[in-house]
């Protein structure tokens, strides 16, 4: 698909934000499986059970042949695609939420975060609007049962982070909002007139970029106060332990100064309001944008398309997989479960007239093996996120879910 591009920018430069659509019901009831917004992947997302010369009553039998085609028994006995197809004894990802009322021109979906239950989506109003026409989607992860956690025309989603109970995002017009992932009212924590992008929770306290500075929430009382002075161009948070990590753009020529770095934060019930020492961790990235932690490591994208990662303590940071070619460039999100580090990107498509070569991938966390393709093709594949055995990314232009079974 050829298309003319409204934002140069989001290519260039890689955010952990996305920009997405309407709305049309708002929620109000969720359950284990209830209440949906732009997600994917089965109720489960756990394989199957079957036997080499069949399964339980009704289910087909597997055989050797099968495996090659079989989307129940995919690769292997008892591997299910979720509803996708199998190709060569691969699953294949396979839409299951589109957004509807939005076209290719028009719908923009992005931030996507999971808790195993659900899909929680962040919507950035359709192109060309003057008006607030965002949403804050929530859905099955089998894509149904979507609603949203919204009042419709109040918001656009900009970057989103969640716990156990409660959905967190910076929105365009100027607020970090919370609300609960079962519905009710939306919660506006702060409200500040400034361009706003990445934002993290921990127990009582969250962050976000605010304009150029980064600042905590203790979420009693919702007292605010900056973290740091001003720093060129903040973009992505993500918390561990009692460290924030945070990845800069830089302000240099060609973004080639951007920076990891760590601030020690007070996670108590007393925190001290105080500005925080930012300690970089790596200097001369080139555009570092998306961020995830695990317990043990920090992992960033840069713009033209590497994985890194580094050891919280005593080690030298590290490529996980390195950019071969024009569509590995401008990574938008990254994710990370127990083995392997996931990320989405858009390529190269920069300039108007080319054609839209986006990809899906993962590598494992330790590097050192070939990066794999998940999916590829006319795409703008933006938030993603990893749960119950698949992995699932929201396409941007064209605001909708796709979800592959692992």
């Amino acid at each position: 698909m050829v298309v003319s591009w409204l934002r140069v920018s989001s290519l260039l430069v890689p955010l952990a934000v996305a920009f997405a659509c309407t709305s049309t019901t708002e929620h109000s009831k969720t359950g284990a499986g209830g209440a949906g917004a732009g997600g994917t992947s089965g109720a489960s997302g756990a394989s199957s059970s079957a036997g080499a010369s069949g399964g339980a009553a009704g289910t087909p039998p597997c055989n050797d042949g099968g495996v090659l085609t079989d989307e129940n028994n995919c690769g292997s006995c008892g591997h299910s695609c979720l509803g996708g197809g199998c190709v060569a004894g691969k699953c294949q990802p396979a839409v299951v939420f589109s957004k509807p009322g939005s076209s290719s021109t028009s719908g923009t979906l992005g931030p996507l975060v999971a808790d195993g239950l659900h899909l929680f989506v962040g919507d950035s109003g359709d192109l060309g609007k003057s008006v607030l026409t965002g949403a804050l989607w929530v859905m099955d992860l089998d894509g149904k049962n979507f609603e949203r956690l919204d009042p419709g025309g109040s918001t656009e989603v900009v970057a989103l982070a969640s716990d156990s109970t409660t959905v967190y995002w910076t929105s365009a017009e100027g607020e970090l909002k919370a609300v609960n992932k079962e519905g009710g009212a939306v919660s506006s924590l702060v409200s500040d007139p400034v361009t706003m992008h990445g934002v993290a929770v921990s127990g009582k306290h969250a962050f976000y970029v605010g304009g150029t500075t980064v600042k905590q929430v203790y979420l009693v009382g919702n007292k605010s106060w900056p973290l740091t002075g001003p720093l060129p161009n903040p973009r992505a948070l993500a918390v561990s332990g009692g460290a924030l990590y945070l990845t800069t753009m830089g302000n240099g020529p060609g973004f080639l100064d951007g920076t990891v770095s760590r601030i020690a934060v007070d996670l108590g019930d007393s925190p001290s309001p105080t500005l925080k020492t930012v300690e970089p961790l790596v200097l001369d990235q080139f555009s570092p944008g998306p961020l995830a932690t695990d317990a043990t490591h920090v992992y960033w994208s840069t713009a033209e398309g590497d994985i890194h990662r580094m050891a919280f303590v005593g080690a030298a940071p590290e490529y996980v997989a390195k950019a071969t070619d024009a569509a590995d460039q401008a990574p938008q999100a990254i994710a990370v479960d127990e083995a392997h580090v996931y990320w989405t990107s858009w390529g190269a498509c920069v300039t108007t007239g080319c054609t839209i070569q986006g990809r899906v991938q993962r590598a494992p966390k330790a590097g050192g093996s070939k990066k794999e393709v998940l999916a590829e093709g006319e795409m703008l594949p933006t938030g993603i996120a990893v749960a119950q055995g698949a992995v699932y990314w929201t396409n941007w232009w064209f605001a909708s879910v796709s979800r592959l079974a692992l």
